[in-house]
């Protein structure tokens, strides 16, 4: 969640700078310089996000078979299930994150 968080802020911190950049007749350089700091942190955010999904994941398969191991599954039941888990959607405000993450920064290319 705090990636998220994290990377959420960055995108509005981008938001505020490509108005600023709207209303700047002269763009500085300090305001360029801002601008790319801003963005490559972006994408270690956005990196970031994406590792802790992967391991929120892992985290549910070990979950189950931590359950399932009690419960006397057999393994091929476990692969199987272990598979289902590589689709759930981490859902942020009834979004699939993953999926909004691809065009949650489409406005750059109009920026």
């Amino acid at each position: 969640m705090r990636a998220i968080i994290a990377r959420e802020s960055c995108i509005q911190q981008i938001k505020e700078l490509d108005r600023a950049f709207e209303e700047d007749e002269g763009v500085s350089q300090e305001l360029i310089d801002e601008s790319v700091t801003v963005l490559h942190s972006l994408r270690m955010l956005s990196l970031h996000a994406v590792k802790c999904i992967i391991e929120w994941r892992r985290q549910l398969v070990l979950s189950y078979l931590v359950s399932s191991s009690t419960n006397g599954s057999s393994l091929n039941n476990e692969r199987n299930s272990i598979n289902k888990f590589k689709n759930i959607p981490f859902i942020w405000e009834g979004e699939n994150y993953l999926l909004k993450m691809k065009g949650d920064t489409s406005f750059l290319v109009q920026s």
